[in-house]
């Protein structure tokens, strides 16, 4: 689905995919906004049930959108849920594996091919269950669910956030917080694509309800 702002105010919301059955979900754009990717239950291949999700993209035509098709194989093993790029049209991804819940990979796109992905380290990657990444467009810091211990969720998914040192690696991760954490399950963290804004959702109830924030508040989080 999606929603236009006119005269302030956001639209009704309308359709852009009509899948056969099964669901879409966890929309993310390319870099250059000319693809919207998200991950689908639907078969790639018609005889042969998906056991989780893949991804699968669109194109931006004029004004309207292609048939879907689904990522190659070197990103899909049936396994694959949400994610988003970085301005280096780097892919972050979850990938379910056999050792653990969820895991965030992360792939690069050259040349037109998905290079074969790479986990991200331990501190980011825990044995409890990481989804969600949300990238900033420089690359400089992620945003993620988790239920790993120390969140304010009592078990269930919370915002965390990983920044990059110096020399580029991923320093030590951070919850972030109870003005974000406040008890719900709390995931589906988005990056507008100017970086001033974060997007995420509150389960209440068993509606995702959708909140948004300034992303200044991650310089109170950033370490010194």
């Amino acid at each position: 689905m999606y929603s236009e702002i006119k005269n302030d105010c956001w639209q009704p919301p309308r359709r852009i995919t009509t899948p056969p059955s099964g669901n879409d979900v966890h929309p993310f754009y390319s870099a250059d906004e000319s693809k919207l990717f998200f991950g689908s239950d639907r078969r790639i291949q018609p005889n042969r049930r998906v056991p989780y999700f893949n991804l699968w993209f669109i194109e931006r035509n004029d004004k309207s959108w292609s048939k879907a098709k689904p990522l190659p194989p070197v990103i899909n093993t049936g396994y694959e849920s949400c994610g988003s790029f970085d301005n280096a049209n780097r892919l972050y991804f979850r990938r379910i594996s056999k050792t653990t819940r969820g895991d965030i990979f992360f792939s690069d796109y050259v040349n037109g091919k998905f290079k074969k992905p790479l986990k991200l380290p331990n501190g980011i990657n825990t044995v409890y269950d990481e989804s969600h990444p949300a990238i900033a467009p420089d690359a400089s810091y992620l945003i993620f669910s988790s239920k790993r211990p120390g969140g304010f969720n009592r078990g269930k998914d919370s915002l965390w956030i990983g920044f990059k040192n110096t020399e580029g690696k991923w320093d030590k991760v951070i919850n972030m917080g109870r003005k974000i954490n406040n008890g719900y399950n709390t995931s589906c963290a988005t990056i507008s694509p100017d970086g001033n804004y974060i997007f995420f959702l509150r389960i209440k109830n068993g509606r995702g309800i959708p909140y948004w924030v300034s992303s200044k508040i991650i310089e109170t989080l950033k370490p010194e």
